[in-house]
């Protein structure tokens, strides 16, 4: 079959826009498609923490919402992309699916991409609240939320995300619950779990793990407190008409194997998409790891403990040094 490309990139996610820059750098054909109505939403929402945490540290005069709108605007976030298009990547801004007879190809509305592989890094999204009044993460980008965000917040989910927004949040003086079953992390080192558990406590976050429905309830029904619900999310693979080995029937994730490959050979995955942590330490490894294995030079992605260390990064990075000192001496 006559391909157009060497990697095709689906979705315009920061996962897919590393994947499509380390493809791009070496040499490949590559074209990314947008597969997304607000494009980089991840990067936008990161930003948002970051800005959030320069707000903290400086304590300027002028209030927070003026704040967030002069330092975060969504039309900032499609430069990007410009810049990916003049380095020679196809960007293409619609949403397709695959089409698997008589050929596999990624179909647009316009366009039948034939490609030698595929990049699916179509991100999560999250789970819809149980009750209308609650939040979601991606409500915060949304300035005038914040004029009306009460001193009483509960934020519900422990995503890398939710626990950095917990501590900025009570570095701005609310009064924080957090909210979350289990432990923190899903990893054999239960001391440094205990040490973000700390740290969230000494600035103010009052957690609570493994309620049971009345007692999470109580805490939920609370008056003049707002909500902010990130206890599931999901994979964003339904529209792409993927074969049903592919995804996890529960959350829609995509399934790799440890190079980051499907069941279907063509295709690799990277980012949120995949269920795990979202972090842009870990889509950079990831790109690398994809560009490698279709360049047929086999490499395997292993995460280990120590991607834990920037988890929280920068609001936890003095502890993340100290941790990972340790882990190099042993």
């Amino acid at each position: 079959m006559a391909v157009d490309y060497d990697l095709v990139v689906i979705g315009a996610t920061h996962g897919g826009l590393v994947t499509a820059q380390r493809a791009i750098a070496a040499g490949l054909r590559v074209g990314l498609v947008q597969q997304n109505d607000h494009p980089l939403r991840d990067m936008q929402a990161r930003a948002l923490l970051k800005v959030l945490g320069h707000y903290t540290a400086q304590s300027p005069s002028v209030k927070l919402e003026e704040w967030l709108s002069q330092a975060i605007a969504p039309w900032d976030f499609y430069e990007p992309l410009a810049k990916l298009a003049e380095s020679g990547v196809d960007v293409i801004s619609e949403f397709g699916r695959f089409q698997w007879r008589p050929e596999t190809v990624f179909s647009t509305a316009t366009r039948q991409l034939r490609s030698k592989y595929y990049a699916i890094a179509t991100g999560s999204t999250w789970a819809t609240p149980p009750d209308k009044n609650y939040l979601t993460p991606p409500d915060l980008l949304n300035q005038k939320i914040w004029k009306s965000l009460g001193n009483n917040i509960v934020i519900v989910g422990k995503s890398s995300q939710l626990l950095t927004l917990a501590y900025t949040l009570s570095q701005l003086g609310k009064k924080v619950k957090l909210l979350f079953s289990s432990r923190l992390f899903p990893a054999k080192d239960l001391g440094f779990s205990h040490q973000i558990q700390t740290f969230l406590e000494v600035a103010g976050v009052e957690i609570y793990r493994n309620l049971n429905n009345v007692e999470k309830q109580q805490i939920l029904n609370q008056e003049n407190t707002a909500i902010i619900w990130g206890d599931r999310r999901w994979g964003n693979t339904t529209q792409l008409n993927l074969p049903q080995d592919c995804c996890s029937p529960e959350n829609m994730w995509l399934q790799v194997d440890e190079t980051l490959q499907t069941p279907h050979p063509q295709i690799f995955g990277s980012g949120a998409v995949l269920g795990g942590y979202d972090l842009p330490e870990l889509a950079i490894a990831e790109a690398e790891t994809i560009v490698m294995n279709i360049s047929q030079r086999k490499n395997k992605f292993v995460p280990t403990q120590l991607f834990l260390i920037v988890y929280l990064n920068p609001i936890l990075l003095t502890m993340s040094v100290i941790k990972q000192n340790c882990y190099r001496k042993r």
